[in-house]
């Protein structure tokens, strides 16, 4: 995903980091600016001669939001149209007949599609919605406009699609000729608009060819792209700025049909409107958090540790009473060895793989999988593991971000397991930080099973694949969602049983939606030992029980559904399992849009609500390198899960007393001003575990768990308060604030601060194809 040199997340309201990867062609002059936040604006002058002006927006930035124009608002200037509906920069939009101002393509404006428009295979369009973002597929393919869009905005004769740009030599006299032209693109991630006007038709502009207008849309990060109408009414025009381009009518700006607006004023701010849903990006940061399995206990004193990677090194900081130790480091995986690339420093796995109750490191370098075996006070030497390596063709995200750490063989140690290209495999630890030979996942027909040749190098499939102990035999189970529905294998020890039928989530149910497949879990909610199988659906969350043969009947949950507002990407991907209240049984957390809240287990279903911190939106906990970060997690070794999560200026934890979560706990910090809040950086924050203790145990209840965030606090950066979800109804209370706090990431300030960061990610990516490898 993040290796190719493109505009992917990269904008965050910098201009230097845009300037630090647009290259100027020799001779031309780049100017930069950021007229309001999530945006950087470009004007480019070229010899030809030629005025360029390049609008890039970050639909992910806090506040954005985008509007088209409605069907009664057509036939206006843009920059009539935009002082109307106060946006903050605005485009001309299709191409439309004179006569009736219908556009030739469909539009949608404020939720309505106009009545006059229709589609045809030579048109395409760009759609909008909460947490949407939609290129319609190659032309001679008419498609409607997707369940949840609000915006679209038609356009013609496409450029890009799928980064590959359509040969333009072969062109009429309009698109091989020199004109002023618009244009409007995506990049791959679909999280960056990018709006394109240059000037024709004037002596100190001559205007683009198609081919010109698609090579620099192609430069500038477009995955894919078309024209808006050109001509005339080519018009970008800037709140307090008025129109920035020169348009080439006698008679100045043309009245047009449509448009497109974006609203990025820094003051409402709030969670983006079309920050489009990413699976791969979801299982990059949280593939390590889906089981529940592992533990960050480095020193074997039963409370969780916590763990993240920095540009220098791993470092790792021991739970203490009432707070974090000094960090222990892994000098070994800096950033100056070449670990600031996605498909290694993803693949950042932790569980005890020699037997002595501490937690060791494993990681994927490009020759293979190298681990860090957790001694007295540190960590030891590298120690080789399986051969994963990206010849191997486990540099490919449907297969490294399927690594996990589990023990199959009941020994008590963690093994390694992942699903390469041909099919799901385990490599027992032989105790000593090293692995046997390969267990592979087999068909009864003998062929390797979840192999690509059989379809499931999808993330909607891949991304589902869960371990746990199904059956309470001491051995991990493997469960993975197919087209059809889940099917699960036991873990014989030393190979894996016939496939199991599970539960029915099927694609053509919905269940290939991210929202939803990403919502899985594993996790003993009746504290017998043996796991169930637990999922959101658009109704509710419910878990289902393995009787030994197949599934029975949904237990009901909490009702965390679509119509509640638990669609937002920023709600579903914070859900968390852990033993909140220290009875043996996975509770379920989520956050709301007020604040983190759990429900209890009562082993049939799940209780009322139990308050924690207020994570709310109204304090900037929609911002992805904050909500990512939410564990549920025992870090005072009381049998508890207790709430951690990485804010604004550093990791706070609040720990759980079984009814709440009234006690703060300051962690390292790990604060945004000091780049942690770089991909590269927070993907890596690791706290799990410990495994949780069942009654049976001896022991009292189970503290261990997965990810998640509950109890009393305020934003990453600002003081604690009430938010807000989609109708208010899957809200909760909050306790107040007890965490260290800033105000930068409100708003601009936030955003800018993050420029360096984001520059110096660019160089990153950049450094994997010039010579720089981890070290293997």
């Amino acid at each position: 995903m993040l290796r190719r040199r493109s505009l992917h997340r990269l904008v965050l309201g910098s201009t230097f980091a845009l300037a630090a990867l647009v290259t100027s062609p020799a001779s031309a002059e780049d100017v930069w600016s950021s007229p309001y936040p999530g945006m950087s604006l470009l004007h480019r002058t070229t010899p030809d001669p030629n005025h360029v002006y390049v609008l890039f927006t970050d639909l992910c930035a806090p506040g954005v939001s985008i509007r088209a124009t409605t069907s009664d608002e057509r036939q206006q200037r843009t920059s009539t149209w935009a002082g109307a509906r106060d946006v903050e920069a605005a485009f001309n939009g299709d191409l439309f007949s004179y006569g009736s101002y219908a556009t030739f393509g469909v539009a949608m404006g404020n939720g309505g599609i106009w009545p006059d428009t229709s589609d045809d295979d030579e048109k395409g369009f760009v759609a909008f919605g909460r947490n949407l973002t939609y290129y319609s597929r190659p032309w001679g393919v008419i498609e409607g406009i997707p369940a949840g869009a609000t915006e679209a905005v038609s356009g013609l004769r496409p450029m890009i699609f799928d980064g590959v740009m359509r040969n333009l030599d072969d062109c009429d006299s309009i698109e091989c000729e020199l004109h002023p032209r618009t244009a409007m693109g995506l990049t791959r991630d679909k999280r960056t608009l990018i709006l394109l006007a240059v000037d024709g038709r004037q002596g100190d502009s001559i205007g683009f060819t198609d081919k010109q207008t698609a090579l620099t849309m192609q430069e500038f990060g477009a995955w894919n792209a078309f024209n808006l109408d050109g001509g005339g009414s080519t018009t970008a025009w800037i709140k307090g700025q008025g129109i920035i381009n020169d348009p080439s009518d006698d008679a100045g700006e043309r009245v047009v049909a449509n448009h497109i607006g974006i609203h990025a004023d820094g003051i409402e701010l709030g969670a983006p409107m079309a920050c489009n849903e990413d699976p791969i990006e979801e299982l990059l940061n949280d593939a390590h958090e889906l089981d529940g399995l592992g533990s960050t206990d480095i020193d074997a004193d039963g409370k969780s540790d916590v763990c993240i990677r920095s540009s220098a090194d791993l470092s790792c900081h021991a739970s203490g009473d009432g707070g974090f130790g000094d960090p222990i480091v892994v000098a070994e995986l800096s950033d100056a060895a070449g670990w600031a690339e996605p498909d290694n420093y993803t693949t950042l796995r932790m569980g005890d793989i020699t037997g002595d109750g501490r937690a060791d490191a494993c990681i994927r370098a490009n020759a293979g999988i190298i681990c860090f075996v957790a001694t007295d006070g540190g960590f030891g030497p590298e120690v080789a593991g399986p051969p994963l390596s990206d010849e191997a063709g486990w540099a490919d995200p449907g297969h490294y971000t399927t690594l996990r750490m589990a023990d199959v063989t009941g020994d008590g140690l963690d093994d390694l397991c992942g699903r390469g290209p041909e099919g799901f495999s385990c490599w027992p630890s032989k105790g000593d930080g090293s692995f046997g030979d390969e267990i592979p996942l087999l068909r009864e027909d003998g062929e390797r099973e979840m192999a690509d040749a059989w379809g499931w190098n999808a993330p909607q499939h891949y991304g589902t694949l869960r371990m746990g102990d199904l059956d309470f035999d001491g051995k991990a189970d493997v469960c993975a969602r197919a087209v059809d529905g889940v099917y699960c294998w036991r873990s014989l020890g030393d190979g894996f049983s016939p496939a199991i039928t599970g539960p029915s989530w099927r694609d053509d149910q919905g269940w290939g939606n991210a929202r939803y497949w990403s919502t899985i879990r594993m996790a003993d909610i009746d504290g017998d030992g043996a796991v169930e199988l637990c999922a959101r659906s658009s109704a509710s969350f419910f878990c289902q029980r393995f009787d030994g043969v197949g599934f029975g009947p949904e237990l009901a949950g909490p009702p965390l559904s679509d119509a509640n507002g638990w669609d937002d990407q920023a709600n579903y991907l914070t859900l968390r399992m852990g033993d909140v209240d220290g009875d043996g049984k996975a509770d379920v957390c989520g956050r709301s849009n007020t604040s983190f809240m759990c429900w209890a287990s009562t082993g049939e279903g799940f209780s009322e609500e139990i308050p924690g911190p207020e994570l709310s939106d109204l304090h900037g906990w929609y911002g992805h390198r904050y909500f990512r970060t939410i564990r549920l997690v025992d870090v005072d070794g009381d049998g508890k899960s207790d709430v951690c999560a990485r804010g604004g200026a550093g990791l706070d934890c609040w720990l759980s007393d079984g009814a709440g979560f009234p006690t703060y706990v300051a962690g390292p910090a790990w604060a945004d001003a000091q780049g942690w809040g770089s991909p590269q950086y927070y993907m890596t924050f690791r706290a799990s575990g410990p495994p949780p203790r069942h009654p049976s145990d001896g022991g009292g209840g189970g503290g261990g768990g997965e990810g998640g965030s509950n109890g009393a606090g305020g934003g990453p950066s600002g003081s604690g308060g009430n938010g807000s979800d989609a109708g208010e109804t899957d809200g909760g209370s909050g306790d107040g604030c007890g965490c260290r706090t800033t105000d930068e990431d409100r708003g601009a300030r936030g955003l800018v601060a993050l420029g360096a960061v984001a520059a110096a990610l660019v160089a990153a990516r950049s450094r994997r194809r010039t010579g720089t490898h981890p070290r293997r």
